[in-house]
């Protein structure tokens, strides 16, 4: 999650079955059984009749759908730098959902462009580069203004 959540940082999270998930979340889920991830809740999905998240982590260009039964939790707090992030605030509330809508037009990238990110031509990569670019401004603008 970088450049959002820094190496070191302490989440905060909310756990339970009263927990309501919404776009823009920083989601805590377990996969392969052994490792937890915290990535951004992009959309909802379904698959075979079973509610699914999409969700994609702020650094890497791919997503997954992830059993919406295999959420921990999602963050409330993160402390890093000496600072405390409140999530539940209206101006990170407004700032995860910007980069949310950013992630679910790369997701949409995606599956139009499959797995160019990946090729040599940087011609190929051009769709994946802005997104990606715009992202990080955002994250770090955000960061520095609040």
């Amino acid at each position: 999650m970088l450049p959002f959540i820094q190496p070191g940082s302490s989440i905060h999270l909310e756990t339970g079955p009263s927990v309501i998930y919404k776009r823009g979340d920083i989601i805590c889920f377990i996969q392969n059984t052994t490792s937890l991830f915290a990535h951004r809740l992009v959309s909802f999905t379904y698959r075979n009749g079973i509610l699914h998240v999409v969700e994609k982590g702020d650094n890497i260009y791919g997503f997954s759908l992830i059993r919406y039964d295999k959420l921990i939790g999602k963050a409330s707090r993160i402390e890093q730098n000496n600072t405390i992030i409140d999530l539940s605030s209206p101006y990170w509330r407004t700032i995860n959902y910007l980069l949310a809508l950013l992630a679910s037009l790369q997701v949409t990238l995606l599956k139009i462009f499959p797995y160019s990110y990946h090729f040599d031509s940087p011609i190929k990569k051009i769709p994946h580069y802005p997104l990606k670019l715009l992202f990080k401004i955002i994250t770090k603008i955000s960061l520095y203004l609040k």
